[in-house]
């Protein structure tokens, strides 16, 4: 199974380094495009590996993502409960909620990345973040609101940041913990919640065969005229 992951995360690198390259290429005299692209394809490559690591660990659960049409059932149905709705009632607000899915779009909007079931028969939701720079209203409210779901829903949500909670938006990150009650776990702790519940070592792996600084060398010269430097583009 070793062998098995160790490929996989070989061939994310590969495909992950490819796309980079190819962006700082096509984008070597716009610097103000560096920031936006290395935080998207760092977010998508530890995305694909946290997923990589708990598929490959708990092989006999769904690893389908908490959809928001499952909180809106929810919901329905204890609103029909606590209010003793009548059933032609129900019937009509169930049929409600399903033409709110098809006329709002809201059919494949999820709530997470990954849902697990742990050791100790907690369901938890995780939600994977390089980091949070983003701060614009919608995004904000959209992860709180999730928070919140996820938690009527059963779940425990917990947003993996791979990089120090320093580096993100605090104010966005508390929001998120005390409306959205999202537990956030950051850089070497993050990395440690991996190991525990996958039995993979991420990190060691990450600092033997992952080195995006030493694969764009070519364009070293103009990072450096832009002040970017190796620590920027540090995994």
């Amino acid at each position: 199974m070793k062998k098995d992951i160790l490929f996989q995360l070989r061939k994310l690198y590969k495909k992950t380094s490819y796309q980079l390259f190819k962006s700082m290429k096509d984008n070597i005299d716009n610097p103000r495009v560096f920031g936006q692209t290395i935080g998207r394809r760092f977010g998508k490559f530890w995305e694909d590996c946290v997923k990589l690591l708990f598929q490959y660990a708990f092989p006999r659960q769904s690893y389908s993502r908490v959809m928001f049409t499952d909180f809106v059932k929810v919901y329905t149905n204890n609103f029909i409960v606590k209010n003793k709705v009548k059933s032609e009632c129900k019937d009509a607000l169930e049929r409600l909620s399903y033409e709110f899915f098809k006329k709002s779009g809201t059919e494949k909007q999820d709530l997470c990345d990954i849902v697990i079931a742990n050791s100790k028969g907690q369901k938890l939701a995780l939600e994977t973040k390089w980091r949070v720079l983003w701060n614009d209203a919608k995004t904000v409210r959209q992860t709180v609101l999730s928070g919140e779901q996820l938690l009527l829903l059963g779940y425990k949500p917990i947003i993996l940041l791979k990089r120090p909670r320093s580096e993100s938006r605090e104010s966005v990150l508390s929001r998120c913990e005390k409306q959205g009650g999202w537990s956030i776990v950051d850089s070497n702790e993050a990395l440690d919640f991996i190991k525990k519940n996958t039995g993979f070592d991420l990190e060691t792996w990450i600092s033997r065969e992952v080195d995006f600084w030493s694969l764009l060398k070519p364009f070293h010269r103009q990072f450096k005229r832009y002040h970017y430097l190796s620590k920027d583009f540090k995994f």
